[in-house]
């Protein structure tokens, strides 16, 4: 059995930050309630918001309770149970009360065979380079605001990270720019557990661990943009030592940057600065069919680099804020609810 991911949980996300923690000693528990919205840029992304209804303009509100080797997300009607110990994924409707398995080898190779489809999907001028040929740097800084979000006392620190060919400047060798917005406070341990739990399981099914989207998403994500794969990476290692706290309210950018030959070959061919999100339009028509067409077309009519400039183009975005946090769990809230019958 494969399973794709869909419905209100394909605009969750998976962790409230792109912080790198490993619990030490006892596993501790964690509850949080939160707002997360995801949104695709460029064509694609026009359409994949138009299916996420509600969800993609407002975000879905989400709990999220860890307890041990158990992590429970519930979303309106719906839960999503993930058990490490035991490698299964449990998809759960409270209206229905039923719930569907998943096991961590199923989704491997689903998530395998997504990111074959979406490297054939990919021209041979956009395919990924090897790691060394490209340069990574990270800048972290803190602006001076304050403010408070949901009754904690933040700060804002804005995290930013280029990739880009090796020797050249993003302007003449293009590349990706991956810009984290946080607000912090100073470190609640308990929310320490949750991260290292988010971490656990994206390395136990397709590392690199995924900055907080939804693990199906960023395996064509990484496959369509390159670069993307290498600035995740930098930014969940280097960048989480510098940003030290905790995470109540985030927004996470990622912008594709043509190369001065990129931009002039696009502008010569009349075709724009939307390549990059043109590269998923055959997956799309694949989902889709004809009807897929026609979708294409729509959103191409209307679509928008979403940065004013030419040569950037922005592929995602990520928001979250946390409403609120508790440090208590009862076994029961990481549990398959009594009573509830198995679908396939």
């Amino acid at each position: 059995m494969t399973r794709r991911l869909a419905g209100p949980y394909a605009a969750a996300v998976l962790t409230a930050a792109c912080l790198l923690a490993s619990a030490v000693g006892a596993r501790a528990e964690v509850k949080s309630t939160e707002n997360s919205r995801l949104q695709f840029g460029g064509t694609l992304g026009a359409v994949l918001n138009m299916f996420g209804g509600q969800a993609a303009k407002d975000g879905v509100q989400s709990t999220v309770a860890v307890r041990g080797d158990q992590k429970m997300t519930v979303f309106g009607q719906h839960g999503q149970l993930i058990d490490l110990a035991g490698e299964k994924i449990y998809d759960i409707d409270f209206n229905k009360k039923t719930y569907k398995v998943t096991t961590f080898d199923e989704l491997r190779k689903q998530i395998a065979e997504d990111a074959k489809k979406a490297e054939k999907e990919t021209s041979k001028d956009e395919a990924a380079q090897p790691d060394n040929e490209h340069d990574v740097d990270l800048s972290v800084k803190p602006t001076g605001q304050t403010k408070t979000i949901n009754g904690f006392n933040c700060h804002e620190v804005i995290a930013t990270v280029t990739v880009r060919e090796k020797g050249k400047t993003l302007e003449d060798g293009g590349g990706v720019v991956l810009t984290d917005d946080v607000w912090l406070v100073p470190t609640v341990a308990a929310m320490k557990e949750k991260v290292d739990f988010d971490i656990r399981y994206f390395k136990a099914i397709a590392g690199p661990y995924a900055a907080g989207v939804p693990i199906e998403q960023m395996a064509r994500a990484t496959a369509l943009v390159p670069g993307l794969a290498l600035a995740l990476e930098k930014m969940n290692v280097d960048g989480a030592s510098a940003l030290e706290g905790t995470a109540i309210q985030s927004e996470m950018t990622v912008d594709s940057v043509k190369s001065k030959a990129e931009l002039a070959e696009a502008s010569s061919s009349g075709s724009g600065g939307d390549e990059t999100a043109e590269g998923g339009m055959g997956a799309l028509k694949g989902m889709f069919g004809g009807f897929g067409k026609k979708l294409a077309k729509k959103a191409a009519a209307g679509k928008d680099s979403g940065t004013g400039n030419p040569a950037r183009s922005t592929v995602m975005t990520l928001q979250n804020q946390i409403l609120s946090i508790a440090t208590s769990v009862a076994a029961d809230e990481v549990a398959l609810p009594p009573g509830f019958r198995q679908v396939h």
